[in-house]
């Protein structure tokens, strides 16, 4: 780079900083210029398909199932549904007054150019190849205040309460990752199975007992084990059962719980995965996708007999 280029890069980098500390929309001065929505089209219809695009090649596409989302690069894996109608939310609301700039010759320096961005969202009705909503996401004005450009057009805005951090493009960050999720209280009989065997608890009046077995159970550590098994999240959505990997036949741990009048639910928990080897692959009854779980949170089940489970009749406990 040419001495004069670096002097031109530096003078541009001074009339950005003028612009922003002078012009902001959001400025004492600018109090009298009404607020209006960003996107207005947005206000006319419920999207049906969005695209999240990160600043390299990462993109998350969220596509509507009934009343939920599904991840489509996952072949629908369940999304978020809360998460992905709150930032349709989060843009709905989104208001602006005037343009920071209006001249296409800034919109590299903003990074909101149509190839040089730090985000993209667009935004599809049902059926529709082109987007309703395509909304460029470049440099932070400052903390929860963005730069966003509309692709096609010139303006450059400054939103509130939006950052890039909000439309993140990976799949970990939109999935619903509540794998198991029964209430401790409401269970009234756990079955381990591993390499180790099968062994079965069951729940009363007077406590939790092993079925068919004499072994007198330490309380304290049941009711360790059974909070361990009622609740887990995924570490990672991997996609459809039957893809690659373990399947419930192959299986290094099965856990089936039951509650209420007859309600059960079996999860299966596989090898791990090769990268990272810090997760296992897990699925469950009624679920026809595949996520990875962290082995930390079943490690201690994986070989688990039911021995260690009775009361140390050295101390009572």
């Amino acid at each position: 780079m040419t001495r004069a280029q670096k002097q031109l890069l530096g003078l541009l980098a001074v009339q950005l900083v003028l612009i922003i500390l002078f012009r902001s929309p959001f400025s004492g001065a600018s109090g009298s210029v009404a607020l209006k929505p960003l996107l207005p089209e947005l206000q006319a219809f419920t999207p049906a398909r969005i695209e999240l695009f990160g600043a390299d090649e990462d993109k998350v596409t969220l596509i509507r199932q009934g009343e939920g989302w599904g991840l489509e690069e996952l072949g629908g894996f369940p999304a978020d549904a809360n998460k992905v109608d709150d930032l349709v939310q989060k843009l709905r609301g989104l208001q602006v007054r005037r343009p920071v700039v209006s001249s296409s010759r800034y919109h590299e320096a903003f990074k909101v150019a149509d190839d040089t961005h730090e985000g993209r969202v667009k935004l599809f009705d049902d059926g529709a190849d082109d987007a309703r909503v395509d909304l460029l996401l470049g440099t932070s004005a400052n903390y929860r205040s963005l730069h966003v450009r509309s692709r096609g057009e010139d303006p450059v805005y400054e939103v509130r309460d939006l950052a890039t951090y909000d439309v993140r493009a990976k799949p970990s960050n939109w999935a619903d990752r509540e794998f198991v999720d029964v209430p401790e209280a409401e269970l009234s009989g756990v079955v381990v199975s591993n390499a180790a065997g099968s062994f079965e608890l069951v729940r009363d009046d007077d406590g939790w007992s092993a079925a068919g077995g004499d072994i007198v159970l330490d309380q304290d550590k049941v009711s360790t084990l059974v909070r361990s098994v009622s609740s887990l999240r995924l570490a990672e959505p991997l996609g459809p059962v039957g893809v690659d990997g373990a399947e419930p036949a192959d299986a290094a741990l099965t856990v089936t719980l039951r509650w209420g009048s007859g309600e059960e639910l079996v999860y299966w928990i596989g090898d791990k995965l090769e990268d990272p080897d810090t997760q296992r692959y897990a699925t469950r009854s009624g679920f026809d996708f595949r996520g990875a779980i962290w082995d930390s949170s079943v490690s201690n089940l994986i070989e688990k007999k039911l021995e260690e489970l009775a009361v140390d009749e050295a101390t009572g406990s």
